[in-house]
């Protein structure tokens, strides 16, 4: 999720990849024209940790799943993150967005939040 800082309309997008300093996240093309981060915007930006942990046991028994030990406890975790658009760029099926973060914070999601299994290979 993707929010310009003072502004109500959120942008759902999935992140294609993340670091300490920031993110590139893909936004679709059907996301609202007035969602979209600029260039230099402030941005609150949420990022859904993986609440299932799939781990590669062998090619014969395919995928092995677990669950997070952090997720018993406490339940679904995200990254709460305030950043800057520093680079955005209109791809095929949507946008990309270059987030360089400013402040990260991790956070607790709501059940009524969650959307999607992440698989870690």
């Amino acid at each position: 999720m993707v929010q310009r800082r003072n502004s109500g309309q959120i942008a759902e997008g999935t992140t294609i990849n993340i670091g300490r300093s920031g993110a590139l996240i893909h936004l679709p093309i059907s996301s609202r024209a007035d969602s979209l981060p600029q260039l230099g915007d402030a941005l609150l930006t949420e990022v859904q940790l993986p609440q299932d942990l799939h781990l590669w046991v062998d090619p014969d028994s395919l995928w092995g799943e677990a669950r997070s030990p952090a997720d018993l406890a406490f339940g679904a975790r995200c990254l709460n993150c305030d950043g800057v658009a520093i680079r955005t760029a209109r791809n095929g099926n949507g946008y990309l967005v270059a987030v360089h973060f400013e402040r990260i914070e991790l956070g607790v999601l709501p059940a009524t939040q969650l959307r999607y299994k992440t698989a870690v290979m």
